[in-house]
């Protein structure tokens, strides 16, 4: 198998997308649609059965030479020369006389990886520089940054209008199953990169656990969600990093798993098939809900990690996991969700400080 879809490695896709503002001669054929997988990419599902790729990222357009207009039976499609001309992404690439200030357009999934490798930049960056404030949790220690930033990449990623596209353009009944083995867990949205709004409040969590362990982290109810029937989605994923036991061919030593509440908000779960979820080391979890909802002025959330070891690993064996979950509302909803998140979560840890014994 690639060295791509290691266990513990967010495998990467392209989406047939790039910037490139040309328009397209008519001697060339674009068989594929913006923001869609890739023609050139791989589908199908990972090791086990798990989500492969994991997220999409614009990889460039490929093109093709049109067929001879009239010919009937299989055609095979060439690919057209674009480096040159475009489209595709601009990159840097030597001249014919050997200099080094020369471009070029090109496409693939290694494009798609190389912007995959600048969010995380971006991200890892974001967490070194310890965006809490006074008042706030104690943020997560740098141990944990690593893999906060495999989760909030996932996180930021969803399929928005893809599956629907392909449904209409493949016309066909497509399952979730058959949305997952195309698209993964979607398109990594740049604007939603581990950002919070007015109408969307994330929340992150890390620890280290063991196997037969349990930690519980409580989400905090915005009460101007309540007994209201705007639309809200609730987003949770969990990555970690698993122990590999290369002598089996599980490989995967590690099982994490987070139960998706439901009821509190009257959520379903949407996109991602939920069996190829659990099967990675990311579970990323969309659920979407309109039904009103009744809470208490102090209800939460309670979202429970637990954590598996194969009967192989030795017991007791550490590993390290970060939790992200987004509570967010349409753009047309009045109620200051991400302010209200907060200040509950500022009155908790208020209480807890004051209930705490002296030492």
């Amino acid at each position: 198998m690639s060295p791509a879809e290691a266990v513990n490695v967010l495998t990467v896709g392209a989406t047939h997308a790039d910037s490139w503002s040309g328009t397209v001669p008519d001697t060339v054929l674009d068989a594929a649609e913006p923001h869609l997988p890739a023609p050139y990419g791989g589908g199908g599902l990972g090791h086990r059965r798990s989500v492969k790729p994991d997220i999409l990222l614009p990889g460039g357009r490929r093109l093709f030479q049109r067929p001879v207009p009239g010919r009937t039976g299989d055609v095979e499609l060439r690919p057209a020369s674009t480096e040159a001309t475009g489209p595709g992404q601009r990159v840097a690439a030597p001249d014919r006389r050997g200099g080094a200030a020369a471009t070029a357009f090109t496409h693939g999934t290694s494009n798609a990886t190389a912007l995959a490798t600048r969010a995380s930049a971006l991200v890892m960056h974001q967490l070194n520089t310890d965006p809490s404030h006074e008042g706030d949790h104690p943020f997560p220690d740098p141990q944990y940054h690593p893999v906060l930033t495999k989760a909030l990449l996932v996180h930021a990623a969803s399929w928005g209008d893809a599956f629907t596209i392909l449904q209409q353009r493949l016309d066909s009944d497509l399952t979730r199953l058959d949305g997952t083995q195309l698209l993964g867990y979607g398109l990594l949205h740049s604007d939603r990169l581990a950002v919070a709004d007015r109408g969307r409040a994330t929340l992150l969590g890390a620890g280290t656990i063991t196997g037969d362990q349990r930690h519980t982290y409580r989400y905090p109810l915005p009460p101007g969600l309540r007994a209201t029937t705007d639309w809200r989605r609730l987003t949770i994923t969990l990555a970690w990093l698993s122990p590999v036991n290369t002598r089996t061919q599980l490989h995967r030593s590690a099982r994490l798993r987070v139960e998706p509440p439901t009821d509190e908000l009257h959520l379903q779960r949407m996109q991602a098939d939920p069996n190829g979820v659990r099967r990675g080391t990311v579970q990323h979890e969309l659920l979407d809900g309109r039904r009103a909802a009744v809470y208490a002025d102090d209800a939460h959330l309670a979202l429970n990690v637990d954590c598996r070891l194969d009967n192989r690993a030795a017991p007791g064996t550490p590993v390290r996991y970060g939790l992200v979950v987004s509570l967010e509302v349409g753009v047309n909803v009045r109620t200051d969700v991400h302010a209200e998140v907060r200040q509950q979560l500022r009155t908790r840890i208020q209480t807890l400080t004051r209930v705490q014994p002296a030492s």
